[in-house]
């Protein structure tokens, strides 16, 4: 894990020790100041009595602020451990996702569900980040350009530990914060109020008129019923006008509400200094909608003081409450309503990039992926990210604008190394580190047929479901001559042993003239036999040492020359 991480880890441990100790001191000298102040009592010292009641309130207030710090201190450990739950695989126990996609490649590279990568990177906090970290694991079309902002704007924060802590910590205190749809809540804001300026005029104008009449009737120049009469005639306007625009002032407790626990997180980028022109960009957007978020808690304070009853009628009779607040509400997100839209869509995508630091802060064998122009893949020490890192078997890979057939015995590693490829692939093109020494591959759109399923409720058999993934592969070629990284484990497993060879001859063919890079697994080994250039054959093998099958999981060039289900069968007592 990251050593900035271990750090502030032992310095939480070590000043949650020390205020544990200040804090059971505080309490004693608490409990002790209540006995005295008995004591004074009692025996009628009532000058010592006060003195310990305002010493007790001191210590009380040292007794908060030690407190608080300890539960800050606590947040922060809450926080690590979640990383630390990444390096001994304990991430599979957390809660679930409430979240999910359906999508058939997550379930195919482990994307999405209970072990998937979604889990393993989400850091975010806030509803729509989770959408929005969702949305960038599918397999889009990615550009350069942003790979490479994203990957400079995910190294620099990486770097950021504390900062990244801070900010989540924040975003964790936050109350139903994972429950609160901010997009939502910004189309209801932006919906447009019939409420006009004139409205506004005339009631100060009548508020002015109640406070003069007030003031004349004090001075017993005028009759009081007279501003008895004016009196009575606000509140009935007031509520009047309160029933007319009921829905604005309902969005206005509903829905600002929800923006003002923002302020803390916002604070927060005020200081903080970036490089990365993501991470800058991100920066300003937060801080232009800072300003339109001041005044809208300002708002929600004013929204407070209509809630009470009594607040209520004092600043509505003499401070025309309803109208200044609609007024505000109204002119506010007319001329603002954009920027503080695009700061609440930054701060998501600032929950997605902190994600994809998960990567880079807690594995050990990490890069940030080349992104090359040339049709080839070169991968050093890969691994897959969701094994534990000291168990899983690394591998070098190269390949070209190959097919490449991978034979080997059941269990040896085939369908793993394929997913390995796959997610780190995912990851680079998000920017992300990967786990591997050396990563290098091109842009190309990922298709995967892998965990294919049949579907007896649209009466669709597995041969045919894997027939419908080929069909999208190939229509997905004749709209473009873009690269395409195509995974097909044991291909046409869903049908008899002529139809396979024959159509995974065929299939083999038509993608030998295509702009792509394919890694097919087969336990057909008529396949490693065509006559094609663009064939290269690599297997993974196993061994046997007193009677037992050990697998090196290490990929091999060549093609398999062993098979195991017979001794897999007699393991189980299938057979004799």
């Amino acid at each position: 894990m990251n050593k900035k991480l271990l750090e502030i880890k032992e310095d939480c441990l070590k000043k949650i020790k020390i205020n544990q100790k200040r804090s059971n001191f505080y309490a004693n000298i608490r409990l002790l100041l209540f006995f005295l102040w008995l004591l004074f009592v009692i025996l009628h010292l009532n000058i010592f009595g006060y003195f310990m009641i305002v010493l007790f309130i001191v210590v009380c207030i040292f007794h908060v602020k030690i407190k608080k710090k300890m539960k800050e201190q606590m947040k922060y450990l809450e926080i690590i451990q979640k990383y630390e739950n990444r390096t001994n695989n304990s991430w599979k126990e957390e809660e679930k996702e409430i979240i999910q996609l359906d999508n058939s490649y997550g379930t195919d590279i482990n994307v999405f569900g209970e072990n998937g990568l979604f889990k393993y990177l989400d850091f975010t906090f806030s509803l729509n980040g989770k959408k929005k970290l969702l949305s960038k694991l599918r397999l889009n079309d990615y550009q350069e350009e942003e790979i490479l902002e994203n990957q400079k704007a995910i190294q620099e924060l990486t770097l950021k530990v504390p900062f990244l802590l801070e900010f989540q910590k924040r975003m964790s205190e936050i109350a139903h914060i994972k429950e609160i749809d901010y997009q939502k809540h910004l189309i209801d804001l932006n919906k447009k109020t019939n409420c006009k300026d004139i409205n506004l005029y005339i009631s100060l104008l009548f508020s002015f008129l109640t406070i003069g009449t007030f003031v004349l009737s004090m001075l017993t120049i005028i009759k009081p019923y007279i501003f008895v009469g004016l009196l009575f005639f606000q509140i009935i306007v007031s509520y009047l006008y309160m029933h007319i625009y009921k829905t604005e002032f309902q969005s206005i407790s509903e829905n600002c509400r929800k923006f003002q626990n923002l302020k803390n997180v916002f604070e927060l980028f005020e200081k903080e200094k970036f490089k990365a022109k993501k991470n800058q960009q991100i920066k300003e957007d937060i801080l232009k909608g800072k300003e339109v978020l001041k005044k809208l808690i300002g708002i929600t304070n004013l929204d407070t003081l209509r809630l009470n009853f009594l607040t209520y009628l004092f600043f509505n009779i003499f401070g025309s409450l309803n109208f200044i607040l609609l007024y505000q509400y109204t002119h506010l997100l007319k001329e603002n309503f954009d920027a503080f839209k695009k700061s609440i869509l930054s701060l998501e995508e600032f929950e997605t990039l902190i994600s994809f630091t998960t990567i880079g802060l807690v594995k050990k064998e990490i890069c940030i992926p080349k992104i090359i122009k040339e049709v080839k893949m070169d991968f050093s020490s890969l691994k897959h990210p969701l094994l534990q890192e000291e168990t899983c078997q690394a591998n070098d890979f190269q390949t070209e604008k190959d097919i490449i057939i991978i034979t080997g015995s059941n269990m040896s590693g085939k369908t793993t190394f394929m997913k390995t490829i796959a997610v780190n692939l995912l990851l680079a093109y998000n920017g992300s580190y990967v786990n591997a020494k050396e990563f290098k591959a091109p842009i190309g759109k990922l298709f995967t047929s892998i965990n294919v399923q049949d579907d007896i409720t649209n009466g669709i058999s597995t041969f045919y479901a894997e027939l419908k993934k080929i069909k999208e592969i190939l229509n997905y070629s004749e709209l473009t001559k873009n690269l395409m990284i195509i995974f097909i484990d044991e291909i046409f497993k869903g049908t008899n042993y002529n139809d396979r060879i024959l159509g995974a001859t065929e299939i083999v063919k038509r993608f030998s003239k295509l702009n792509c890079i394919v890694l097919l697994t087969t336990h057909d080994f008529e396949l490693c036999q065509l006559d094609n250039k663009e064939i290269k054959n690599y297997h993974f093998a196993e061994n046997y040492q007193n009677g037992k099958i050990l697998f090196d999981y290490k990929i091999k060039k060549g093609q398999c020359k062993t098979t195991n289900a017979k001794y897999l069968m007699k393991e189980l007592g299938i057979i004799d």
